[in-house]
């Protein structure tokens, strides 16, 4: 490993100087400072008394007035400056979705030193525009950083788009920009005036402010002779001004860590703004160094997993350990893991190996993130429970998969898990979408607190007493459990109670009001960004950090996680008021600096490293999480030559085998179920589903009919085929039903063509909302008559066209007599001589024509109206959908028997979804029409019989299917380990 960069520094004025003490080092973080320190001691080898030690913030500070303002604190008091100059946003609800960015706005306005009157300059003075508002100074840190002088130009491209639109609505888009724009000068400075007088300041501030007392100081201004600054790379104009007055006055020395054998590259972006750095602000003392030539030996392993990547980290430091490169187990101070991607924290530290003979301490300078903590998903989940919450029926209610959501959480659940199953069984059983509070909190009154909604007008000391009460219940619920990390937790809460006392008291002080939406949100907001710091020794132990954690930190042995695009180096999205051309005209932060600074984070870090392992999710997910391989890694592999990187994929170690064939004997147990089947009124019944079902595979027949396993029906938010179809046969049952009622059971064309009017569809209508709202909407019988909204009342317009095409296409065969709708067939149909079976079927229609009835079955799927032969109806290994023609057959076969009725009977399907373009068409079997079903009745009866006799056979065992294209959707595939054909 080469010497890190802070030893080099160290040792280069342990060498020069006896006594460091009147000397004062700078550096980006205070961990670098840290490591700076012992590196320093050791150098010094000898008493001495202890130099300054310091972060550029801390020095920034002794140069500038006030206390820092909380990003609360800033919101609040930009908004009542706001409020003051403008009547555009009325209140702060509206305001806080960009009171952030322009916060940072202002922030690095401060920062690059911008004169606030000439960027956000009044738009009445467009003509005025084209002159150049930069100072000298400002063209020198401009052409400095951008080698050039485009700025001008830049500024003029924007003005003139802005100015001339020929596009009506990018028209108003900007007259409301530039109305805006025109406010962004008097609020810039009311809003510092006003942190000014509470004694507040801003880091933006802050520097502007040190910049500007720096320039008529001079050296006995200082409390130390020399300031070191060490590790430094992109600079703010502030730092500039700061660095340049301190090298006049001769109190300064800058070192650069610049020595790695890609920031030579031409155009490499990673040394872009360092190299100017170097020239301007030189060294005193040279370091002990040789030029960096070589790579380290760099390892880049795909693994398709996010998760994996952790796991594999977990794997490099055990071998790390066999192999002798991790000397000190009790401290590996010399090896890091960086996690760019902070999700991967939790695996990281299950997966590496701790323990006497393993890594021994751990140093996790990173902290961890709020966000990922249980009590921080418990609360999100309450949050979003309390946001979605409705008037039904002027009773507040909550959506049914937040409700799901919250009580499945393992917290919550074990708080009454009784209490939760009821709420669930509730939500599956009437199928709700909206849950009322009232009923929740008498179904589950352990959960009353979490269950009473909170208004949109509610009081933020409203919102903020119920989260208080919320977290001291969950609180309290830990404490009872016998859960391992019950004090963690505890101290979740009390660092959540904490954020929500801090937003309540500044926004109290300030006399802010907004609605519990926007406290909601300002609290996500917070805890999306805390983290919670850990105790230890900083100089002890393997390494876990953040990127931002390594800036001059050098490591012998370097993993890094998540180097995929979009992760390292992060998308950056510009949030900001001031577009991009007038950022770079005026030499603000754009987005290229970011891209610079991640570059050199990247190569600084592995140029001293001995060891690389870089790992990135080579799944091909998709969406915004990329697959793609971080372009460093790309670069490493194909642009720098000599790179030593080798490319390897990750396999998991996996046992193939393959699935075991189910079968499932007839057993006494199993023999005892099927008798049931012939019992009378045991409630056992075969059905035509039923028989189907095991045609196409006996194992599922024998789950779903012997043993009653069914999976739990699935509460979706859209109407189903289930649900629609059921709809459409009530449809149908309740019409023919009310004239048969009228006393016309026979139907003619005359009444279906006045149903079908358009100005006479009233009847039909309500009968379809009567529907919709008792199958869909569950609502109760005094309620079925509440008019539709929604997709509810998109689909009773489809359905209403379906029941007129049906009407239409049976004009022609009118008249005819309608006989019964949704017919209950049941009782015992005898097989042989030894075998009668319980039977239950339910024939959608029955009417009759010229003398012929009619047994109407109405499908909203995909069902064949031919079929080759019998034989095929029977066939597991028959791909097409018969199952509609074999249940006619079904219908016909035991309605004869039970009625014991010969008479000739047409089987017809109804395709609903197909009616009004291809009407009504027979049955065919061999290709012949089918206009009775006697024709096919003797094959029919001896293969049904056959196949009923087979399901009771003691000796024929219960098989899987043949054929895997019916376990497609099969709710028990995950049993059989099967997948179903691929579409």
């Amino acid at each position: 490993m080469h010497t890190p960069f802070l030893k080099l520094v160290a040792e280069a004025y342990a060498k020069r100087h006896d006594d460091v003490s009147e000397i004062c080092f700078v550096f980006p973080n205070k961990r670098s400072a840290t490591f700076f320190s012992k590196y320093l001691d050791t150098a010094m080898n000898r008493e001495h008394l202890a130099p300054g030690l310091m972060t550029i913030s801390e020095f920034v500070t002794e140069f500038s007035d006030g206390i820092d303002a909380s990003r609360y604190e800033q919101l609040f008091v930009l908004y009542n400056e706001y409020a003051k100059l403008s009547k555009e946003i009325g209140n702060f609800d509206r305001f806080m979705f960009w009171g952030d960015m322009l916060i940072s706005d202002f922030n690095d306005v401060d920062r690059y030193m911008v004169d606030a009157d000439q960027l956000f300059v009044n738009v009445e003075r467009l003509k005025e525009i084209n002159s150049n508002y930069l100072t000298e100074e400002q063209l020198n840190v401009i052409r400095r950083y951008w080698g050039d002088e485009k700025p001008h130009e830049y500024r003029e491209q924007f003005w003139s788009h802005v100015s001339n639109s020929n596009d009506d609505e990018q028209a108003k888009a900007n007259k409301k920009f530039l109305k805006l724009w025109e406010v962004l000068c008097p609020l810039y400075h009311e809003y510092r005036k006003e942190l000014r007088k509470r004694g507040l300041t801003t880091s933006g501030m802050r520097y502007r402010e040190a910049a500007t007392r720096l320039r008529t100081a001079t050296a006995n201004d200082f409390e130390f002779k020399r300031y070191v600054f060490c590790g430094f790379n992109v600079l703010s104009t502030a730092e500039i001004q700061i660095f340049s007055r301190m090298k006049a006055l001769g109190i300064a020395d800058y070192y650069w860590d610049y020595n790695s054998p890609t920031f030579k590259l031409p155009r490499n972006r990673a040394g872009r703004f360092i190299e100017k750095n170097i020239k301007d602000f030189p060294s005193i003392y040279p370091l002990d160094q040789e030029d960096i030539t070589s790579f380290p030996e760099i390892k880049i392993v795909g693994v398709p997993s996010n998760v994996g990547q952790a796991k594999l980290a977990g794997k490099f430091v055990s071998d790390m350990i066999e192999t002798g490169v991790i000397t000190n187990r009790e401290n590996a101070i010399n090896t890091a893991i960086v996690l760019p991607d902070e999700t991967l924290f939790i695996p990281l530290i299950h997966s590496i190996p701790l323990g006497k003979d393993k890594i021994q301490t751990l140093n996790i300078t990173m902290g961890f993130p709020m966000r990922l903590s249980p009590v921080a998903s418990l609360v999100h989940n309450i949050v979003m429970l309390q946001l979605k919450v409705r008037n039904v029926h002027s009773m507040p209610a909550f959506f049914h998969e937040d409700v799901r959501v919250l009580l499945g959480m393992p917290t919550i659940y074990g708080i009454a898990p009784k209490e939760c199953e009821a709420v669930l069984n509730v939500i599956t059983s009437k199928r709700m979408f909206m849950l009322p509070a009232q009923m929740l909190c008498e179904i589950a009154p352990s959960y009353e607190l979490i269950f009473s909604p909170i208004g949109p007008k509610s009081g933020i000391k409203q919102v903020k007493n119920y989260l208080d009460s919320v977290l001291d219940f969950v609180d309290a619920s830990i404490n009872k459990s016998d859960q391992a990390d019950r004090e963690l937790q505890h101290q979740f809460i009390i660092a959540y109670k904490q954020a929500v006392m801090e937003l309540y008291e500044a926004a109290s002080e300030y006399k802010i009001e907004m609605q519990d939406l926007t406290f909601f949100q300002l609290m996500e907001r917070t805890i999306h960004s805390a983290k919670i710091n850990f105790r230890g020794e900083p100089l002890k132990g393997l390494q876990v950090m953040g990127m931002l954690e390594t800036r001059s930190l050098d490591f012998e042995n370097v993993v890094v996680l998540s180097m995929n695009e979009r992760i390292f180096p992060r998308k950056q999205f510009s949030k900001s008021f001031i577009p991009e051309s007038l950022r770079k005209a005026y030499g603000m932060a754009t987005n290229d600096f970011q891209e610079s600074i991640y570059a050199y984070y990247f190569y600084r870090l592995i140029a001293r490293a001995k060891n690389v392992w870089l790992t990135y999710d080579a799944r091909n997910v998709g969406g915004t999480k990329s697959s793609e391989m971080s372009r460093y890694l790309t670069q490493l592999l194909y642009l720098f030559k000599g790179s030593n990187a080798t490319h390897s994929i990750a396999t998991f170690r996996g046992t193939t085998f393959t699935s075991p064939e189910i079968i499932m004997s007839k057993t006494g147990h199993v023999m005892k179920m099927l008798n049931k089947f012939l019992t009378p009124g045991s409630g056992f019944n075969l059905s035509p589903s039923a028989i189907h079902t095991y045609i196409e595979c006996p194992l599922h027949f024998y789950l779903q009919y012997v043993e009653g396993y069914r999976s739990e029906n699935e509460i979706t938010e859209y109407m189903d085929s289930a649900t629609y179809g059921t709809i459409l046969h009530a449809v149908s049952q309740k019409f023919y039903e009310s004239v048969k009622e009228s006393g016309h059971p026979v139907i003619t064309s005359e009444l279906l063509q006045q149903s079908i009017k358009p100005g006479n569809r009233h009847f039909l209508e309500r009968i379809i909302t009567e529907t919709v709202n008792k199958e869909f909407n569950k609502l109760d019988d005094d309620k079925l008559l509440t008019p539709l909204v929604g997709e509810a009342l998109v689909m009773g317009k489809v359905m209403l066209e379906t029941v007129v095409s049906m009407f239409r296409r049976e004009i022609p065969l009118t008249p005819f007599t309608f006989i019964e709708a949704e017919k209950k067939v049941s009782g015992q149909y005898k097989v042989n001589r030894d075998l009668s079976v319980n039977v239950y079927m339910i024939i959608d229609r029955i009417d009759e024509i010229n003398g012929t009835r009619r047994f109407i079955d109405y499908k909203t799927g995909s069902d064949e109206l031919s079929v080759p032969s019998v034989e095929k109806l029977f066939d597991p290994e028959y791909t097409k959908n018969v199952k509609g023609i074999m249940q006619l057959l079904f219908y016909c076969l035991v309605y004869r028997y039970i009625n014991n009725d010969d008479r000739p009977v047409q089987p017809l399907i109804y395709k609903l979804s197909k009616i009004s373009i291809e009407g009504i068409n027979p049955l065919k079997i061999g290709g012949n029409e089918l206009t009775d079903y006697h024709e096919v009745l003797a094959e029919y009866e001896e293969r049904l019989h056959g196949v009923i006799t087979e399901i009771f056979s003691k000796d024929i065992p219960f098989t899987q299917a043949k054929t895997e294209n019916v376990c497609t959707f099969c709710e028990f595939k995950s049993i059989c380990q099967r997948e179903g054909s691929k579409f």
